[in-house]
């Protein structure tokens, strides 16, 4: 029992805003003596663990992880640290690599398991590569994405690695879509494979693909991006549904516009709904750009009106560049570069789709001022300008010169076979451009026209479609990540008990199950994040409203991967978090609890916690921890009780038992019954010095500040047994100034001289960064009735 008050306050010194060294090493000493009382709970380990990782104190580290397994064998985290201990044991690249191998073989890989075993071979093979030896490198890489295909690490450096030195699309595809198993979280993986498959002609497996980053995105950030929203309708309209592509940016639009309002509503109150309502924000200019093409693709009545935000994107997005005047020359010139390019695709997508032309003179004008235009630039407006007007001899002749190097040439070449009736030559050129450059707004809109010669919609690249039964192949799973994130990974908890006494373990069991048909590794940057949030609403029973209690964020990272189908179980007791101070101190009133957790939690923009990316949550049925009614029957029965057999049998009641001794009786009460109050008080100093020695430090531990114990303080100030001393500086002690510090420093023993001079520095360290709060709950005066009245003794 008095361990887990050390860890406690070991976490709630951990959990101070502004942490300071002294504030860490106090906590790393109040873990210590947790496990020195405790040895067998893995948990004041683990919470030693983490500190220790947090403070860089490697040998800490190593220490704790190696105690660790001796207590769960089955802690991948603290396997994985204790066999990279081994491995530093060694100073030469050759013995590195001698160890690494040897963990690596036979028996001890088998003793490791593939999840660490995948994670030492990661390390290996970026040893070999920071000495140059790639063949090794790549063997050991690609042992590590076979041990376990959730190393999200080893996913990324594969994919990246051989993407660059392996000419080949479906190997560059099977590693992409490896990385997108080991983390389906990941918009960064997402967007990556969708441009991947977009860029090679797979409408249908880029429209999935990108359809699983706009559920993410929406999750994440509450929108999708313009260059998202950008590559899925290209994506949509390249799988034939042009209609649904112009809708989906229609909506985004409609959603962008209406996040400005409201934000304009709350911060400019003073605007009519019609000066509101005209708010519109500016896409993007090439989402602008395909939302226009897509106008004039479907013969939309509003077509001339987005042609014209072609234009008003791309000044709104020069205006943005144009902003910061604070640039170096290289800077400058980036920027110049930037804002040329994006002038000249604006004009020509203009000019392309019947824009204005004074519009498309302006923008051409503004990039020549920038860059000078290339002769196969000039050329390609002439000959675009030459087919708008019906000079289909010169505009073939002038775009001809660029058919090989200028794709949009080359498609203003076809449109003017086209028209001149040359629809197999046109066809021809449609398809060369849909084959080289199947993924952008030119190649998308060949394919249109190509469809449209054909009188069907075939499949013009079996590259495309081997690619898209890839991505066929993929689990439905994949697609339920963002919306249907219970159908992927859930939580559950439930209290062991639905009642619970005063002092007792409040234990609850979380279970965390992967039901996905594949592996996910847990971690920070993993598919399942380390961190839990529990959040607990506790309702006294004396009390109308909810007590406040600040959220408890719990790890889980005793597990580097849970298997297809695997279930973590564990139990936390609350004690140990922020229910502590009112589970402890106001022992007597009693609580209904609901622990709600969340796994894989965000914050929303209130600061709120909330199911994330693939996040779940529960929350529990409500269970209570029963107080006690303090009446001069209990009083009485108690006093008789402990007269006859002493504390020792019923720790915890004699505790409430000494809390009850601090109510004062009122003013009109009876002289019996505060006779019956001096008696209690007598006895609870004198009983109290008969209890076992760690009982006594438990029961400093836990008493509310009252002059009533002030014998009982007394007796551990002065004493020489080091539990009760310790006890008594860690939850009695709150000023550095206390002359305790002084007796403290003559101690018999060295440890407590240790503790005390590392306690005095957290306090001091506390103080001048004005963190108040490091001893609140035994600072607060912790009457009964603090959740609830029950300061007077009932007859």
């Amino acid at each position: 029992m008095l361990a887990i008050q050390y860890l406690a306050q070991a976490k709630q010194v951990i959990g101070i805003e502004d942490l300071t060294p002294e504030l860490v090493s106090l906590s790393i000493e109040m873990l210590r003596e947790a496990t020195r009382l405790d040895p067998e709970n893995p948990d004041h380990l683990r919470t030693l663990l983490d500190v220790a990782i947090l403070a860089e104190r490697r040998d800490l580290k190593n220490e704790s992880a190696a105690a660790l397994l001796v207590l769960d064998p089955q802690d991948q985290r603290a396997r994985l640290i204790d066999a990279n201990a081994r491995i530093d044991a060694h100073q030469t690249f050759s013995a590195r690599v001698a160890a690494y191998e040897s963990l690596l073989s036979g028996s001890e890989r088998e003793r490791l398991g593939d999840a660490v075993a995948s994670r030492l071979a990661y390390d290996l093979a970026l040893l070999h590569r920071r000495e140059g030896n790639s063949d090794e490198f790549v063997h050991w890489l690609t042992e590590a994405t076979v041990l376990d295909p959730s190393n999200k690490s080893a996913a990324a450096m594969a994919a990246g690695f051989f993407r660059m030195y392996v000419d080949d699309v479906f190997a560059e595809t099977e590693l992409l879509i490896n990385l997108l198993l080991a983390d389906p979280t990941d918009l960064q993986g997402q967007t990556i494979l969708g441009s991947h498959l977009l860029d090679h002609g797979a409408y249908r497996g880029a429209e999935r693909i990108y359809r699983l980053a706009d559920s993410t995105a929406r999750v994440n950030r509450n929108f999708t991006p313009d260059d998202l929203v950008a590559d899925r309708a290209l994506a949509i309209w390249g799988n034939g549904d042009p209609s649904r592509a112009f809708r989906i940016i229609r909506d985004h639009q409609a959603q962008r516009n209406q996040m400005l309002r409201t934000m304009v509503q709350r911060d400019r109150p003073d605007l009519t709904p019609l000066e509101r309502a005209q708010m519109i924000v500016p896409l993007s200019p090439t989402l602008a750009a395909i939302r226009a093409a897509l106008a004039v693709r479907l013969d939309d009545d509003q077509q001339t009106q987005h042609i014209r935000r072609i234009s008003d994107a791309t000044d709104q997005f020069v205006q943005r560049l144009t902003e910061d005047d604070e640039l170096n020359d290289r800077e400058r010139d980036e920027r110049d570069r930037e804002i040329a390019l994006v002038s000249l695709n604006a004009a020509w997508t203009m000019l392309c789709l019947g824009g204005d032309l004074e519009q498309v003179e302006r923008l051409l004008d503004q990039a020549r001022s920038l860059r000078p235009l290339s002769e196969r630039a000039e050329d390609r407006f002439r000959g675009w300008k030459a087919l708008r007007d019906g000079d289909l001899t010169q505009a073939i002749e002038v775009l001809k010169r660029h058919r090989e190097t200028d794709i949009a040439s080359r498609l203003g070449l076809a449109e003017a076979q086209l028209v001149r009736g040359n629809r197999q030559q046109a066809a021809r050129e449609f398809l060369s451009i849909v084959r080289e450059q199947p993924g952008n707004l030119v190649g998308i809109w060949a394919l249109d026209r190509l469809t449209e010669l054909l009188g069907q919609r075939g499949s013009f690249s079996s590259t495309a479609d081997e690619l898209n039964a890839l991505i066929a192949s993929l689990p439905n799973a994949i697609d339920r990540v963002a919306s249907e994130p219970r159908s992927l990974l859930s939580i559950q908890a439930r209290p062991l008990q639905t009642r619970y006494q005063t002092y007792e373990p409040i234990t609850v069991r979380f279970e965390v199950t992967n039901h996905a048909p594949f592996p996910l590794s847990v971690g920070r940057d993993a598919p399942i994040r380390s961190d839990l949030i529990l959040m607990h609403r506790a309702q006294s029973a004396t009390a109308q409203s909810t007590a406040s209690v600040p959220p408890q964020v719990y790890s889980i990272n005793r597990r580097l991967r849970l298997m297809p189908r695997e279930t973590l179980r564990f139990d936390v007791d609350l004690r140990t978090g922020p229910l502590h101070g009112p589970l402890t101190y106001d022992s007597l009133s009693g609580l209904t609890l609901r622990t709600r957790s969340i796994v894989n939690f965000d914050l929303t923009s209130s600061g709120a916690p909330a199911p994330g990316v693939m996040g779940s949550d529960h929350e529990t049925r409500p269970f209570r921890v029963d107080g006690r009614r303090i009446t001069s029957a209990w009083l009485e029965r108690s006093l008789q009780r402990f007269v006859e057999s002493g504390p020792n049998d019923d720790l915890h009641e004699f505790a409430r038992y000494s809390v009850a001794a601090t109510i004062e009786p009122g003013s009109d009460a009876p002289e019996q019954q505060r006779n019956l109050i001096r008696s209690v008080r007598n006895q609870v100093v004198d009983e109290s010095s008969n209890l076992p020695i760690e009982a006594q430090a438990w029961l400093l531990a836990v008493l509310p500040r009252s002059e009533v114990f002030e014998p009982i303080f007394d007796r551990a100030r002065n004493s020489e047994d080091r539990t009760l001393f310790m006890s008594y500086l860690t939850f009695r002690v709150r000023d550095a100034n206390n002359p305790i510090f002084d007796r403290a420093s003559r101690h018999n023993d060295p440890s407590v001289r240790s503790y005390a001079s590392t306690l005095r520095n957290a306090v001091l360290s506390a103080m001048e960064s004005d963190e108040t709060d490091l001893f609140e709950e035994i600072d607060r005066p912790s009457e009964p009735g603090a959740w609830g009245d029950q300061n007077v003794i009932e007859n």
